[in-house]
Parts: structure tokens; C-alpha cells; sequence
């Protein structure tokens, strides 16, 4: 019974492929291919940001860092190599989507992802979409979606030697190698990274310095691509990524010490089979995750293992209507298998999804519908549709705007954790609306962009662990309705004059994020700002290129927050890189080149806190060097 909807949904893949071939049968060998990104990578009205290998070289290499200091977006982090979530448009951790190749990467036990496990290195393209995506993506997608993407290089060999070192122990090793024999492409990548992070700190005004201790982080992460061409219509690609952590827990500014530590280990595979024609691409992906996660704490005598098997399948159709209109069509399932330490017994869950969104457009409008109906365990969950527009004004103004509806399931965790588990929970669901004025002066990479982009989004049955009248222990309820609004403004310029390139870009956000419905405790008030959501925050960065030279400034500014105990005071952090690369060697058919870099992290030795009792370092280096081999 558990694999009957995933037989169904390759047997359906079959029937699809047979009918295909058999049409393909009448088709000019000469056509044209669609190679466009699929219509969910298309989304009109959202703001959309996307950063390709080659921009990736000269920007932070954590993920927490390259979204804040390009992106703007409020990272929750406990420390260099600690948990770090975000909080996108006022959202929770779990309003943000993480997308591998398509594949969800969301724990469903926690409905989140610790974002400081993923390498930014270890992709060839990031995209990050704010916004409502529900309707494409499925159940956390509220306050928006970040893609990470493998990608087929080139033709030829290529090569890559890095190592780098830095502050408080810092080592960091990685080595890639991708080469292609005829339709065949291989890319294999390892990454590993350690660190002390004995940095010391501030307890307080007037205290003595306190050296960080039980900080020891180690991962290690290994991918392997995969890339066929069975034919000029068919494409095969097999991904595998291996990630392992090995963290100690250090104690927070009011503890003396800590011996807790974590484990974590995954193992994510996907099969991405994709039937390109002149005016249809069929898609089918098979996918699975499995992770463990170990915390211990021996000081208490805590041992908490858990551990998940996600199976997952995807049926895409995507198809051209007429010369304005393409059409996609698609089902997904996921079966889960989860155990933990808090549940009573083994728990399964299996969620089907159907999905559908249609794009028109001409020279000034562009619309686009979406629809989609999820059933867990036997149960639907709300009817989610969506529907964006751009419109082109003029050659360089626009108008885009967004309608949705999002939802949230509840995490395993808040349905069956014991006590406080609630197995009737409703999953949290509202609506959310952003229009956004657009401004596109770039001509050859020189001018201007930008943007200015307001947004309201309320979530009904919002679930909150509190601790309700007669009862000894914190619960999982759908007690809160939370009202995030805002704006966002963007601005960037590029110019280059001879040899001399010089690029700025920054951005402020206003949020107010609020609780509609007064909480008794944890103690909430209607009105008030969500914790951990801050109502201004700001970046910018500038750099210049000389020659093989490129210098790099970046700024981010963070306001007044509230925590669990006590406000967080607003804080501004600054850092700069120095990075030079060199054609070292230009043989035929081999070319090497080498990459230099010099950073400084928290330029002005800042002392700030960006969760309460949870120390940040002051200023630290780190510098490194790559060695690129290629054939191209």
C-alpha cells in the first residue's frame, strides 16, 4: 500500500513517454528544442533575485552571509557554524522553502532547514523568490523559496583546488573535477570545513572577556552529477548529495559551560529525466531524502536520535497552447517515514499534490494563473490559487504585482511529539498580496535599477507551542493570526569606464509583523511585533574591478528586535574582501588559472548579539586560494 501512489505515478510517466514517441514519430528532425527554465521558474510578479556560478566566486561563501549581504534577508544565526534559519517578508523559519533540483528539502519533522549546512560552492545557480509560491511549490513556500541548482558544465575538462584558512582554527578544503566522453558528463565535488570558533567575547558593559568553548564544528560535504543525452530529445541526470556535520553546542552567555554537541547526517539522491520537443518538455524526477539528526548532551544524561525517509516523485507536463500561451500540468507525491526519540510509535505520512499554472503574454502584459490541491493522509487541505501580472509601461518602467494564497502543514513535531503534540492541528493558511514599481535603466551592463515593492500577507491558525490554562506543558495550538506588511526598496548601479568596472547595489526593508490574537504565554500582546523580526533593516555593498583586481565593500544594518527574555539591541556590521585572479598558465588544451582572496569579517569590531545570549565574534580573517584547470 505504501508504494502503491508512487507505482502509479511511474506508470503514468510510461504511458505519457509511449504516447510522446509515438507523436515524435512525424517530427522534422531540425526542429528547435525548449531549453527555457520551466514555467514555476518563471513566476510573474514576485521579486526574484539569481546568482550564477561565475558571481558566486567573489561573494560569501556560507549561505547565511550571501543572503544577507545580498539579499537583505534577516538571518536568525546562534554563531559561525550554528543553527541559522531566516525570516523572509515577517515569516517564521518555516515560511521559507528550500528547493534542491526541485527536491524539497524541508525536515518534516521541524519544517525547517539550518541553512548553515549548505555550501554556496557546491551549486552552479541560487535563486531566491520572495513572496507567496504555494501554488507551485507546495506546503512552507509562504514567505518565499530558495532554489539551489546543479548544472551541466560545458563540454571539456574542468578542475577546481581550494583551500582556505582563517580566524579561531578555520580550515576550509575543496576539490571538484567534471570532464565529458560523447553524450556523457560528470561533475564530482568535496568540501570539507573545520573550525574552533574559540573566539573570545563581551559577557557585558564592564565584564571580563570570556573565551568561547565547546565550539568545535566539521562538515563534510560530497556531491556527485551525473549527465546523459539519450537523444537530441531525451535528458538524464542523477544527483547525489552526501552531507555530514559534527557540531559542539557552546554555552550561552549565562552559562558557565556545556558539553551538549549534534550530529547531522543526510544522504539525498534525485533521478531528472527531461523530453524536450519544439513546444513541450515533460519532466519526470525521483527523489529521496534521508537524515539523522543526533543530540546528546551528556552533562544531563540527554540523548535525542531522530531520523526521516522521504520518498518523492514528480510528473511535469509543460506544453505550448498557442504562440502567447504555455500550459503545465503536474502531480507530486511524498511518502514519509519518521522516527523519534518524543513520538510513541514510527509515524507515516503520504501527501499527493496536484498542480497546474498557465502564462500569457505580448510586449507590455504578462499574466499567470496557478492552481493547486494537496490531500494529506486522506485529508485536503485549502484550495491554493494564485494569479500575477507584469506590465510594461514603458521600455525601462513596469508595474508587477501578486495575488496568493499560502499554506503551512504542521511539522510531525507539532502533530505527534509527546506531550504536546496536537494531532488535529489545521495547517496555517491566508492570503498575501505585493505590488511593485520597477525601473530597468541597465544598457550593457551600465545604470540603473530599481524597486520599490509593498506587500500584505495575513496567516490564519498560525501554530504556536504555548502553555494554555490547566496544563503543566507547552502545546502545539492554532492560537495566533500574525499580519505582515511592509516595504522594500532596491536600488543598484553598474559603470565601467576603460579598464575600471565599479558596481553598488543596497536596500532597506520596512516590516511590521504582528499577533492579531493576544497569547497568554508565551506572553504576547495584540499589536506586537513578532519576536526576532525587525522592523528596519538595510544593506549595501560596492565594488570595483581593475584589471584582474576586485575589491569588495559590504554593509548590513539590523534594527531593535525583541527575544524570548530580552530585546536585542540594533546593530551594524561591515566587511571587505581583496581578491585577484591570474591566468597562470595558457598551454594548449590546458589553461590554469588562480584565485587570491583576503577577508575581513566585522570590519569595525563590532559587539552585537543577533540571538539573546548567544555570543558573535568580533573582527576575524580569512584568506584563501583556488586553482581552476579547463580545456574551454
Amino acid at each position: 500500500m505504501v508504494l502503491r501512489p508512487l507505482f502509479l505515478i511511474v506508470l503514468f510517466t510510461c504511458s505519457i513517454c509511449y504516447v510522446s514517441a509515438q507523436v515524435d514519430t512525424t517530427v522534422v528532425v531540425e526542429e528547435l528544442l525548449i531549453q527555457a527554465s520551466p514555467l514555476r521558474q518563471q513566476t510573474v510578479g514576485s521579486q526574484k533575485q539569481q546568482w550564477r556560478s561565475e558571481e558566486l566566486e567573489s561573494l560569501p561563501t556560507t549561505m547565511p552571509e550571501l543572503l544577507q549581504s545580498e539579499a537583505g534577508i534577516y538571518i536568525k544565526g546562534y554563531g559561525l557554524g550554528s543553527l541559522a534559519t531566516s525570516s523572509v517578508r515577517g515569516g517564521s523559519a518555516g515560511h521559507t522553502l528550500v528547493l534542491w533540483n526541485g527536491l524539497p528539502l524541508q525536515s518534516p519533522l521541524l519544517g525547517l532547514l539550518d541553512l548553515s549546512l549548505l555550501p554556496v560552492q557546491s551549486f552552479e545557480q541560487i535563486g531566491l523568490e520572495k513572496g507567496g509560491q504555494s501554488a507551485l511549490w507546495g506546503s512552507g513556500a509562504i514567505g518565499g523559496v530558495l532554489s539551489l541548482n546543479n548544472q551541466q558544465k560545458q563540454d571539456g575538462f574542468s578542475g577546481t583546488l581550494q583551500l582556505g584558512v582563517g580566524s579561531f582554527g578555520s580550515l576550509e578544503q575543496g576539490a571538484s573535477i567534471g570532464f565529458s566522453v560523447g553524450r556523457f558528463y560528470m561533475q564530482s565535488k568535496i568540501n570539507h570545513e573545520t573550525a574552533d570558533n574559540d573566539f573570545t567575547y563581551s559577557v557585558g558593559n564592564g565584564m571580563m572577556q570570556r573565551q568561547q568553548s565547546n565550539a568545535h564544528i566539521a562538515k563534510l560535504n560530497i556531491h556527485q552529477d551525473v549527465y546523459y543525452k539519450l537523444n537530441k530529445h531525451n535528458h538524464l541526470a542523477l544527483h547525489y548529495w552526501y552531507q555530514k556535520a559534527d557540531r559542539e553546542i557552546p554555552p550561552t552567555t549565562v552559562q558557565t559551560m556545556s558539553r551538549a554537541q549534534q550530529e547531522d547526517k543526510a544522504n539525498r539522491m534525485l533521478i531528472d529525466w527531461k523530453r524536450l520537443t519544439q513546444k513541450s518538455r515533460f519532466n519526470f524526477k525521483l527523489g529521496s531524502v534521508v537524515e539523522e539528526l543526533n543530540y546528546a548532551d551528556p552533562s544531563i544524561n540527554l540523548s535525542s536520535p531522530s531520523r526521516f525517509h522521504n520518498y518523492f516523485a514528480e510528473v511535469s507536463h509543460e506544453f505550448e497552447l498557442h504562440p502567447q500561451g504555455q500550459l503545465s500540468v503536474g502531480v507530486t507525491h511524498n511518502y514519509t517515514e519518521a522516527t523519534a526519540t518524543g513520538y510513541q510509535e514510527d509515524i507515516n505520512e503520504n501527501k499527493t499534490a496536484l498542480f497546474s499554472s498557465y502564462q500569457w503574454s505580448n510586449s507590455i502584459l504578462k499574466l499567470q494563473g496557478s492552481v493547486r490541491q494537496e490531500i494529506v493522509d486522506g485529508q485536503t487541505v485549502p484550495f491554493i490559487p494564485a494569479v500575477g501580472f507584469s506590465i510594461q509601461m514603458t521600455d525601462k518602467w513596469q508595474w508587477r504585482g501578486k495575488l496568493s494564497r499560502n499554506y503551512r502543514l504542521p511539522t510531525l513535531n507539532d502533530r505527534f511529539w509527546r506531550p504536546g503534540g496536537n494531532p488535529s492541528l489545521q495547517a496555517e493558511s491566508g492570503w498575501s498580496q505585493e505590488l511593485a514599481l520597477h525601473y530597468m535603466g541597465l544598457h550593457q551592463s551600465n545604470g540603473w535599477d530599481a524597486s520599490l515593492t509593498g506587500f500584505s500577507r495575513r496567516i490564519d491558525d498560525w501554530i504556536l507551542w504555548a502553555l494554555l490554562d490547566g496544563e503543566s506543558f507547552f502545546s502545539a495550538n492554532n492560537i495566533s493570526k500574525v499580519w505582515s506588511r511592509g516595504l522594500e526598496a532596491r536600488l543598484s548601479y553598474k559603470k565601467t569606464v576603460s579598464k575600471v568596472s565599479i558596481a553598488i547595489q543596497g536596500g532597506y526593508d520596512f516590516i511590521q509583523s504582528t499577533n492579531e490574537t493576544p497569547v497568554e504565554q508565551p506572553k504576547l500582546e495584540k499589536g506586537e511585533q513578532l519576536i526576532y523580526t525587525p522592523k528596519h533593516q538595510g544593506f549595501f555593498s560596492t565594488s570595483l574591478h581593475w584589471r584582474s583586481y576586485t575589491i569588495r565593500y559590504s554593509h548590513q544594518s539590523v534594527g531593535r528586535v525583541s527575544g524570548i527574555n530580552e530585546d536585542i539591541d540594533a546593530y551594524h556590521v561591515d566587511n571587505i574582501r581583496l581578491q585577484t585572479n591570474r591566468l597562470l598558465s595558457k598551454n594548449n588544451p590546458l589553461r590554469v588559472l588562480g584565485d587570491v582572496y583576503v577577508s575581513i569579517q566585522n570590519l569595525w569590531n563590532t559587539n552585537y548579539r543577533v540571538i539573546e545570549r548567544r555570543a558573535m565574534p568580533g573582527r576575524y580573517f580569512t584568506a584563501g586560494l583556488k586553482l581552476k584547470l579547463n580545456t574551454r
